[in-house]
């Protein structure tokens, strides 16, 4: 009889956990990689003994991962090491069922404990192997701590007011002192922290990046309504979700400074960032294309992918999600064997199978318009898989515009170029096993906006004429640019206009006796106006 591992919930704390149950029928298996070499190596982690499955959240730079095991006692939170394999974490006081969400690379790793039951837990930092209750803030019943940095500074949100249960508060918490409510006002969570303080979470249904006491919302993605930060890295770029109006879609965002939050791909309804590395490199679970969900990673390079196309197809594995990356690219995840029946924390390690690709070089650019700069370069590569074009403007670092196809050597930039402006360029050839080394730096500028406006004048009839009857009136304008409309004016009621020079009309004057005004007004493809008028006399 086949086996499929359903995945139902627990609830611990205010979270919700994946366990496993036997049920009939395998996993279906994910599309076979489209490359003919693994690009990762995946490590079982096992589970605690006595257990029957486990789920791998967070990761440091040693590669070291925990996560927690499920088994009859419940969960309980593991680190995975190399040469030692996984080791319990041992749970503070009378709280045995523990969760392990996040390791620094000295080792520290924050988590939560409960006593099961009602009893909604308590953040935990493990210090050593020693486990610390970090309690609640105020008189709140319930705390999880998500994130840890370097300094062991934990962050995570807990309940301020035992009387209510309705909303949280993003805390931060050094070793020797008190949590710290970092969001006074409005429901809110904080879930990373890097090495400069700054915390990633959300508030009141909209991401922020809190650093020494300043709390910032990041800007919504077009097109949705609320945002959740997840992780942080270094350079202070924020990975997490985005949803719509409706909540049927959600989507994965990066946040970067001087960029914004951008959408990073996924389909269907749930699509969720929950780790991002130094290169900005991030992991989740969604869909990168059509079918069920799966562990993703997006790269600047390759775009959103789902990991199962990346691993040895002949392992069995179904990777169902990815919690964590680090800089040397290796990822925590968790997912089911069907080889075996078992669903366990997973590590994946990059396996280098191909060279960096040459560099490309002699990069030139050179201004189009007001709102548009070309690039030309010279493709040294031949085992390309496309080219990363970046740009700056003055100081600013170096951001992403566009990543295209192997062998192109041309690029036009139209994404958000201001006129009259200098943007510095480089470019980079991409594959498998990295990017190349950067192209030379260019620089070049958009044309001025267009302020000259056009020419116009009226040819018929004379300034000062006396005329009668239907009287021909005849104007011509020119422009720098381009003339985009024209029209004729009498007494500034328009009598007739067309959107090219010239413009002759006929105004019916045959009741109009007396003086009055003529007007030639034209308009160019900028906006720039400029008109002409006369005065004539009307007879009998």
């Amino acid at each position: 009889m086949l086996l499929r591992t359903v995945r139902i919930r627990v609830r611990l704390g205010c979270q919700l956990l994946a366990v496993a149950v036997v049920a009939l029928f395998l996993w279906p298996m994910p599309a076979t990689a489209a490359t003919t070499q693994a690009s990762y190596r995946v490590d079982d982690l096992g589970a605690l003994g006595g257990d029957g499955s486990s789920v791998a959240w967070g990761i440091n730079a040693a590669g070291q991962v925990v996560g927690w095991s499920n088994g009859p006692t419940g969960t309980r939170a593991f680190v995975y090491s190399d040469g030692t394999g996984i080791r319990l974490l041992a749970a503070p006081g009378d709280r045995p069922h523990t969760l392990a969400r996040a390791i620094n690379d000295a080792g520290v790793v924050v988590g939560s404990a409960t006593t099961g039951g009602t009893d909604l837990g308590h953040a935990v930092r493990w210090t050593n192997g020693v486990p610390r209750d970090l309690g609640t803030l105020g008189v709140g019943p319930f705390s999880e701590a998500y994130g840890v940095n370097a300094a062991g500074t934990a962050v995570g949100y807990s309940y301020a007011d035992g009387a209510h249960l309705d909303g949280t508060h993003g805390f931060r918490q050094d070793d020797a002192a008190a949590m710290v409510d970092l969001t006074p006002a409005g429901s809110a969570e904080a879930h990373a922290i890097n090495a400069v303080g700054q915390v990633a979470g959300w508030r009141n249904g909209q991401a922020f990046r809190w650093q020494t006491g300043t709390l910032s919302a990041l800007p919504v993605p077009t097109g949705f309504t609320q945002s959740f930060g997840y992780a942080i890295n270094a350079a202070g770029q924020v990975a997490g979700s985005t949803i719509s109006a409706s909540g049927n879609t959600e989507r994965p965002f990066r946040y970067t400074d001087g960029v914004g939050s951008v959408v990073l791909g996924g389909v269907g309804e749930h699509n969720q960032a929950f780790g991002i590395n130094g290169t900005g490199d991030v992991v989740g679970t969604g869909r990168a294309v059509s079918g069920p969900s799966r562990a993703f990673i997006y790269t600047d390079r390759g775009g959103m992918v789902d990991l199962n196309t990346l691993i040895n197809p002949a392992s069995g594995l179904v990777l169902l999600g990815a919690s964590g990356i680090n800089d040397a690219g290796q990822i925590a995840a968790y997912g089911f064997n069907n080889l075996t029946g078992l669903e366990h924390g997973l590590r994946l390690t990059p396996i280098g199978t191909a060279s960096l690709p040459s560099a490309p070089t002699a990069l030139v650019a050179t201004g189009v318009s007001t709102s548009s700069i070309g690039l030309a370069w010279t493709d040294n590569a031949s085992n390309e898989s496309g080219f990363r074009v970046e740009r700056r403007t003055g100081t600013s670092p170096f951001v992403k515009v566009a990543a295209t196809d192997a062998d192109t050597t041309t690029f036009v930039d139209t994404t958000g170029l201001d006129a009259n402006t200098i943007y510095d360029y480089r470019v980079y050839a991409f594959n498998g096993a990295g990017a190349s080394a950067s192209s030379n730096v260019v620089s070049a500028a958009t044309s001025g906006a267009d302020t000259t406006a056009p020419a116009v004048r009226l040819v018929a009839p004379k300034a000062g004429a006396t005329v009668s009857g239907r009287v021909r009136v005849r104007i011509v304008a020119s422009d720098n640019v381009a003339v985009a409309s024209v029209r004729v004016l009498v007494d500034d009621v328009i009598k007739c206009q067309a959107t090219a020079s010239p413009l002759t009309c006929t105004w019916d004057a045959r009741r109009a006796i007396g003086v009055h005004t003529v007007s030639a007004v034209a308009v160019d493809s900028s906006g720039n106006q400029a008109s002409s008028s006369i005065r004539v006399t009307v007879v009998r």
